[in-house]
C-alpha cells in the first residue's frame, strides 16, 4: 500500500514537472518571422499602430455633424428647493422644465462645419497611414540589419574554420623545415581577429533582436528566428508599379488640412448670417419664481421660434476666415510642391535600386574570381611556390568580397524597403 502511495506521488511529480517543462518550452519558443510577415505583424501587435489606428476613427466619428444639427434636442431638469421669499415663510416646493429645440436655420454654417469634419477626418487617417508606414519601414530595417548582423557572424565562423585549416597546413610545414615559425603566428592573429568579429556581430544581434521584438509588440526577451541571410530578389514589378503623387499619404494629408481650413474660412465669413430656433417647453416654477400660492398657477408651457442674428462682432471672424484662407492657399502651394518631391523621390529610389541590384552581381563575380585565385594559391604553397603570408591573404581578400556580398544584398533590401515605404506596401 505505501509503495502504491509513493508510486503515485512520485508519478504525480513528474507530471507537474513535465507541465512546467513544457510551459518554459512554449515560453521560450522561437518566434519565426519572415520579411513579408511584417507588416501584418505591426499591424496585429503594434500599439503605436493601433493608437494611430483608434485616433483616425476618432476623427472619423465626429463626422455626419450636418445631420446632427438638424435632430431635436431636448433637456430635462427637476429638482426641489427651500426658499424664504417675501412676506411668505420657509417653503419647500419642487420645480422642473421640460424643453425641445429644433435648428432651423444656421446660414450655412452647418454645412461648412460638415466639410471642416471631414478635412480633419482626412488628415487623421492620412497621418494614421503615415504612422503605420512608418513604423513598417522601421520594422523591415531591424529585420533585414537583424539578419545580415546573423549572416556575417555566420560568415566570421566559417573563416575562423577555414584558418584553422590553413594554421594546420602551416603547421605540417613548420615541421618539415618548409615554413618560419611567424607563419603561425600569421593565422593566429588573423583567428583572434576573427573572434573579435564574431563578437562585435553577436553583441550587434542582441539589440537588433531587442529592437525588432518591441517594433513587433513582443517582450524583449522573445526569441526571434528568422532566415540564415538576407536573399536577392530582384522585383521587376515594384520598379515598374505606377506612382500617384496625389495619392500618397503625404500629399493627403496636406489636401485635407487644404479642405478642412477652406471650410473653417467659409464658416467664419457667415458670422453674419442668421439663425433660426424652433422650441416648445413646459416649466414648473416654485414660489420664489412666480408669486402664485397654487403650484397650478405656476405650471407654464411655451411653444415659439428664436430669430438670432450678430450685429457686429469686432471683425474676429472676418480676421479668422482670413487667416484660414491663407492657410489654405499655403497647403495648396505646399501640396504641389510636394508632388514634385514626391515624385523625384520614387525616381531617385527607383534608380538607386537598380544600381543596388548591379552591385550585387560584381560582388558576385569577384567572389568567384576570389575563390579560384584561393585555390590557385594553395596549390602553389603546396609547391613552396608562395608561403603563408599569400594563402592568408587570399584568404582575407575572399572573406572581404563574401562580407562585401552579404552587405550588397542588405542595402538593395533597404533600399527596397524604401521604395515600398513610399508606394504605401
Amino acid at each position: 500500500m505505501n509503495c502504491l502511495r509513493h508510486s503515485t506521488v512520485w508519478i504525480s511529480a513528474a507530471l507537474v514537472l513535465a507541465v512546467a517543462s513544457s510551459a518554459r518550452a512554449a515560453e521560450n519558443a522561437a518566434v519565426r518571422v519572415e520579411f513579408d510577415d511584417i507588416p501584418r505583424l505591426v499591424r496585429e501587435q503594434n500599439r503605436s499602430a493601433a493608437g494611430a489606428a483608434l485616433h483616425a476613427e476618432a476623427a472619423q466619428a465626429r463626422e455626419g455633424s450636418l445631420l446632427r444639427s438638424f435632430l431635436p434636442t431636448a433637456a430635462l431638469d427637476a429638482g426641489v428647493e427651500r426658499f424664504q421669499t417675501g412676506r411668505y415663510g420657509y417653503e419647500t416646493q419642487p420645480y422642473g422644465s421640460a424643453e425641445a429645440r429644433i435648428n432651423l436655420l444656421r446660414g450655412g454654417r452647418d454645412y461648412w462645419q460638415e466639410r471642416r469634419l471631414e478635412g480633419l477626418s482626412s488628415a487623421a487617417r492620412a497621418r494614421s497611414t503615415d504612422d503605420l508606414a512608418l513604423i513598417i519601414g522601421e520594422a523591415r530595417r531591424s529585420y533585414l540589419r537583424l539578419v545580415h548582423a546573423r549572416e556575417m557572424g555566420g560568415l566570421a565562423r566559417e573563416a575562423q574554420a577555414e584558418n584553422h585549416r590553413l594554421l594546420e597546413r602551416a603547421e605540417r610545414r613548420i615541421r618539415r623545415g618548409l615554413a618560419a615559425e611567424t607563419d603561425r603566428l600569421e593565422f593566429e592573429i588573423g583567428a583572434s581577429q576573427l573572434k573579435e568579429d564574431e563578437e562585435s556581430f553577436a553583441h550587434a544581434e542582441l539589440q537588433l533582436r531587442i529592437r525588432l521584438a518591441a517594433l513587433l509588440g513582443l517582450k524583449p526577451e522573445a526569441a526571434i528566428s528568422t532566415p540564415a541571410t538576407v536573399e536577392h530578389d530582384h522585383d521587376e514589378t515594384l520598379l515598374s508599379r505606377a506612382f500617384d503623387p496625389g495619392a500618397h499619404r503625404e500629399a493627403a494629408l496636406l489636401s485635407a488640412q487644404s479642405e478642412a481650413a477652406r471650410a473653417e474660412a467659409k464658416s467664419a465669413s457667415l458670422w453674419w448670417t442668421p439663425s433660426l430656433d424652433a422650441y416648445a417647453g413646459k416649466h414648473l416654477y416654485t414660489l420664489r419664481e412666480r408669486d402664485y400660492a397654487s403650484s397650478s398657477l405656476r405650471d407654464d408651457f411655451a411653444v415659439g421660434g428664436k430669430l438670432s442674428l450678430r450685429l457686429f462682432d469686432g471683425g474676429a471672424e472676418r480676421s479668422e476666415a482670413r487667416a484660414r484662407r491663407l492657410e489654405a492657399d499655403g497647403a495648396e502651394k505646399k501640396l504641389l510642391q510636394r508632388r514634385l518631391d514626391l515624385t523625384a523621390r520614387i525616381r531617385i529610389t527607383e534608380e538607386d535600386l537598380k544600381h543596388d541590384h548591379e552591385l550585387v552581381h560584381f560582388a558576385e563575380e569577384r567572389i568567384a574570381l576570389a575563390r579560384r585565385y584561393l585555390n590557385a594559391t594553395l596549390d602553389e604553397y603546396d609547391r613552396g611556390v608562395k608561403n603563408s603570408l599569400d594563402v592568408f591573404a587570399s584568404a582575407q581578400r575572399l572573406l572581404a568580397y563574401r562580407r562585401q556580398l552579404a552587405e550588397r544584398r542588405r542595402d538593395y533590401q533597404l533600399t527596397k524597403v524604401g521604395l515600398l515605404q513610399e508606394h504605401g506596401l
